[in-house]
């Protein structure tokens, strides 16, 4: 936690217009993506705007505006560097849980053997799914898994066995995330998730972003039951 100044403006029935200076216990905030470089953040609660502009892990400037009382995370945009992953692809028009363990359970083989050095890779967190939208000229969407490959199998990873699946160098990235718990129900849980990050996104006039398609990052094995972590991540506009 850290304190700063600020000077707020107020307004009731008996002060039309007045200034206050007070001293505010800011959270100072956590990069748990260590994969990432935090570009901003902002904490929200209702009435509540507060802009942190960041690199890395220094505070630049805090911006705020109405009363203060609570911080939450509302979301962060960060920056990723070009990365391999392994991913199989699905396209329909849902994502069933039967279509998600397909597409799980066939990385999971790559990464238990089934590749050309017939290795046991390390499983890595998250596990993302990018649903692209209207992917063909029936309406469908892809929806693509991918496991994120360790450091020791970046620069040169084992060729996938089943022709299913497959190694995609993603690019950089910068994308805005927007974090939540509990249990993933279905695509439409992603769906709200992304709707809800759009509207805080346009609100806040960041509109050079991909709001038509989207990941899901799942962070959590089932058998965790609390503090889940889940994400959804819209990316910039290049």
């Amino acid at each position: 936690m850290f304190k700063i100044l600020v000077t707020t403006k107020f307004r009731d029935r008996v002060v039309n217009s007045a200034r206050t200076r007070r001293e505010l216990v800011v959270p100072v905030h956590v990069n748990v993506d260590r994969s990432a470089v935090i570009l901003r953040y902002k904490y929200i609660k209702v009435g509540v705007r507060l802009w942190v502009v960041a690199e890395g892990d220094t505070i630049q400037s805090i911006a705020l505006t109405s009363k203060l009382d609570k911080f939450i995370l509302n979301y962060e945009i960060r920056s990723y560097a070009p990365a391999n992953w392994v991913c199989r692809d699905h396209t329909g028009d849902n994502f069933r849980n039967r279509d998600q363990a397909m597409s799980f359970f066939d990385l999971f083989d790559y990464i238990t053997g089934q590749n050309s050095a017939e290795t046991d890779i390390k499983m890595t967190a998250p596990v993302t799914v990018h649903t692209q939208n209207n992917f063909d000229a029936q309406g469908n969407s892809q929806y693509k898994m991918c496991f994120y490959l360790p450091a020791i199998h970046q620069a040169n990873p084992p060729s996938p066995k089943n022709s299913a699946v497959y190694i995609e160098n993603r690019p950089a990235l910068i994308l805005a995330a927007r974090r939540f718990g509990g249990f993933v129900k279905g695509q439409r849980d992603w769906n709200e998730h992304k709707e809800a990050l759009k509207a805080d996104m346009k609100a806040d006039n960041e509109l050079d972003f991909d709001f038509d398609n989207f990941y899901g990052a799942s962070y959590d094995s089932p058998y965790t039951f609390k503090d889940r972590r889940n994400e959804v991540w819209v990316a910039k506009l290049q």
